[in-house]
């Protein structure tokens, strides 16, 4: 295992994620950190959460259809994806990291 680069803290009411960088994590100055909720069902796509910066933090909104699925397990994922996205939407990069959500 590796220690964390990343802290989210889920702020369901106010429907954002706020993000603190624990380790600045290198990136090419082309691409950037995507970060992902992965549901369960087999099936389902992974929800992209918003951009992680690579030091620093930030606070990005919480997808409306995140929302009820954010829970205790839930694997997150965090990609490296082209600086501009792509036309999908969908996930083009590597999964660099992956863990689960932790509550209280």
């Amino acid at each position: 295992t590796s220690a964390p680069a990343w802290l989210v803290q889920v702020h369901s009411t106010a429907r954002t994620l706020e993000v603190t960088t624990l380790a600045p994590q290198p990136r090419p100055p082309d691409r950037r950190f995507d970060f992902w909720l992965v549901p369960p069902q087999a099936g389902r796509d992974p929800i992209l959460l918003g951009q992680l910066p690579a030091s620093g933090g930030s606070e990005l909104p919480l997808p409306k259809e995140a929302v009820s699925l954010l829970d205790n397990g839930m694997v997150l994922a965090v990609t490296l994806e082209p600086l501009m996205g792509t036309l999908s939407g969908e996930s083009a990069g590597p999964v660099l990291y992956q863990g689960r959500l932790i509550t209280p």
